[in-house]
């Protein structure tokens, strides 16, 4: 009887704490969500009214009728596609050949790819300032989606070494001794095969700014 009541005192705290996280959480989002849709005058009330307030759609017209928010939309979705598929073209190849030719200094360029991820990327700022303006480049897409590449290139490299690692070597053996070339083997069997990897490396959110869209949109 005593062993029943903690176990039913336990999933009562459990249950309390799982709501009071979803509270904490949800919460910021329903306030920027009924917001929206308050006059300016509601929107900045003290005490903040949940309900019983004036709805109005002028702030989504005045967004996609009078701003710029298409055009910006659009912008952001074409920057995030490009450099993350650049990244991919350019990370994936580089990966693989770290990862199946065993070159004399091979780990070292892996350490030294990886150490380009200690340095916080603002400070290629006023470098790639500099730059863009000498060359002319300031302020355009193609500048952007370069940066983007170069900022992400070295974690697309590593994270995609070790997935390649994880794969049998046998695998490539079978499709060269099948007469396959490195290309082909590449392309048609280990790509194939590291779907998932190229997948989550395509959309994970990474606290070290990795290759995900989310992160391109930021």
């Amino acid at each position: 009887m005593e062993r029943h009541k903690k176990v039913k005192w336990s999933k009562a705290v459990f249950f309390v704490l799982v709501w009071t996280v979803i509270v904490i959480y949800v919460l910021p989002i329903l306030w920027i969500v009924t917001t929206s849709f308050k006059t300016d005058a509601e929107a900045y009330a003290l005490p903040i009214k949940w309900i019983g307030f004036e709805w109005t759609t002028v702030n989504y017209q005045n967004v996609f009728q009078k701003g710029s928010m298409i055009h910006n939309f659009w912008n952001s979705v074409f920057v995030a596609v490009l450099s993350s598929l650049l990244s991919l073209l350019i990370g994936v190849p580089a990966a693989y050949a770290l990862s199946r030719y065993r070159m004399k200094r091979g780990e070292m360029i892996s350490n030294w790819i990886l150490s380009t991820r200690m340095a916080p990327p603002i400070l290629c700022a006023v470098p790639y300032y500099i730059l863009s303006k000498s060359v002319g480049v300031y302020d355009t897409k193609g500048l952007l989606v370069l940066m983007h590449v170069l900022l992400i290139l070295s974690w697309v490299v590593w994270m995609m070494r070790s997935f390649f690692d994880d794969l049998p070597i046998e695998i490539d053996e079978s499709c060269l001794i099948d007469g396959c070339s490195r290309f082909t083997c590449l392309t048609r069997v280990i790509l194939p095969l590291s779907a998932s990897g190229l997948g989550l490396r395509l959309s994970t959110v990474s606290s070290s700014r990795g290759m995900s869209i989310s992160l391109r949109w930021s």
